[in-house]
């Protein structure tokens, strides 16, 4: 019996990060599966993998507020409009692919993180989940 995979969720790059978000969140199928998102945060290059929050546009010192990526509430003219302000900074980021990873494999659901929200990451991670298990089931059907 064949399974359908689910088609993953894609995103555009952001203007400022040159390695590109989607590959991270979803090229092809096996691009979900947790060992590729590992995989993508070694194949970053060292100095980014090192010291990537020095760098990024939301750290202390940039002269952008910190709350601003921790909206309170989650509906309103006013959180909306502070979440595109955020994911804004986010788009011009040089290390967002690289706060991606990280916000991927620690589980952070938390605030705008690499121009996603909370819940933005939370469902690649389920998709990321549910591929997963389809290729496993799909390996063990073809043995």
């Amino acid at each position: 019996m064949k399974h359908a995979l689910s088609s993953p969720t894609t995103l555009p790059a952001p203007r400022g990060d040159s390695a590109g978000i989607a590959p991270v969140i979803a090229a092809t199928p096996a691009a979900l599966d947790q060992p590729s998102i590992e995989a993508a945060a070694a194949g970053l290059p060292l100095h980014v993998r090192r010291d990537w929050r020095h760098r990024a546009s939301c750290r202390s010192g940039s002269g952008v507020d910190p709350e601003l990526f921790y909206p309170v509430g989650t509906t309103g003219p006013d959180v909306e409009r502070q979440v595109n302000e955020a994911k804004e900074i986010c788009r011009i980021c040089p290390v967002a692919t690289a706060c991606l990873v990280d916000a991927l494999i620690s589980e952070d659901y938390h605030g705008i993180r690499a121009g996603l929200t909370g819940d933005e990451r939370e469902a690649i991670s389920r998709q990321r989940q549910r591929v997963a298990r389809e290729l496993r089931v799909a390996r063990n059907e073809g043995r």
